[in-house]
């Protein structure tokens, strides 16, 4: 089955309803209503996430687990660090995050597992936080463009100061004449 989501549902996510109906879902948030990402956006800017849950084929602690597959897409607007100016970043993920009943499931998952996702039976997650958490963890430390230069005001102030600023060793240089 094949759906589209709103912010809302996203919002209050059933977890375990989705995976027992094997569901795929699609949705676009506007940037502007996300609470983390909306400091980052650019005008029309929007989140487009498509969402598939899978049986996992490995039984962990005598009970069945899902996988959800998620594929993310957005455009961010960063500011470059050297310039100044502003810096589309483009930022699409694809990653699997299993599901488990309990944290005794998920202390039997094999080491392999690193990232997974504990839910209770009928516990509803905010699947748009989430989704906001891994973009913000994704984000460069220092967005930069790949070439680029000083800003030109920058670059004009220096020089001024370089030719203003007289040498304190002058003084010096006329004792010893």
């Amino acid at each position: 089955m094949n759906r589209v989501f709103s912010k809302e549902q996203l919002e209050n996510f059933d977890v375990w309803g989705f995976c027992k109906n094997n569901d795929i879902i699609g949705c676009q948030v506007a940037l502007t209503d996300t609470r983390e990402l909306s400091k980052f956006a650019h005008q029309d800017g929007v989140l487009s996430i498509e969402l598939a849950s899978q049986k996992n084929a490995n039984i962990f602690a005598g009970q069945e687990t899902f996988e959800l597959n998620f594929h993310i897409s957005t455009i961010l607007d960063l500011q470059c660090q050297r310039c100044l100016e502003n810096l589309a970043w483009h930022y699409e993920q694809e990653f699997s995050l299993p599901i488990f009943r309990s944290e005794k499931q998920a202390e039997n998952a094999p080491e392999t597992v690193e990232d997974f996702l504990v839910c209770e039976q009928a516990e509803k997650i905010d699947l748009l936080w989430f989704i906001e958490e891994e973009i913000l963890l994704a984000m460069p430390m220092i967005a930069k463009h790949e070439n680029c230069s000083l800003p030109q005001a920058f670059g004009k102030e220096k020089n001024n100061l370089a030719e203003e600023k007289e040498n304190p060793f002058a003084a010096l240089k006329q004792l010893l004449k």
